[in-house]
């Protein structure tokens, strides 16, 4: 079974699942839970990883959202430049989180001499 259709299975006995350190967070009737338990437990990780992704893309997301909200409406930017912006932002804080070089060691990488 996918992430998906076991978050499906839950949805169906009134189970919600969130994830919390690491950990599934199974909220519903105890007969309900009782049902599916066994499942969740045997698909944990996968469950987990997706929260997890899903919760990174939802940030990410919102953080868009309201960074270019807040340049349009606050600061009165177009909105095509208000967007770029907040896209800029949010591009950043993504890579920063994959790759979490300070700004000083990615400008060491980019602008080291090339040796031949």
């Amino acid at each position: 079974m996918n992430a998906i259709s076991l978050l499906a299975l839950a949805n169906q006995n009134n189970v919600r699942i969130t994830a919390k350190n690491g950990k599934l967070i199974i909220k519903g009737e105890n007969q309900a839970v009782q049902i599916i338990l066994a499942t969740l437990r045997e698909h944990k990780e996968i469950i987990l990883s997706y929260l997890k992704q899903y919760q990174q893309e939802t940030a990410y997301r919102d953080m868009y959202q309201e960074r270019a909200a807040q340049y349009e409406y606050e600061a009165k930017m177009p909105q095509n430049e208000a967007e770029r912006l907040a896209y800029q932002e949010t591009l950043t804080s993504f890579i920063e989180n994959i790759h979490p070089l300070t700004h000083a060691q990615f400008e060491k990488i980019i602008f080291q001499p090339i040796m031949h």
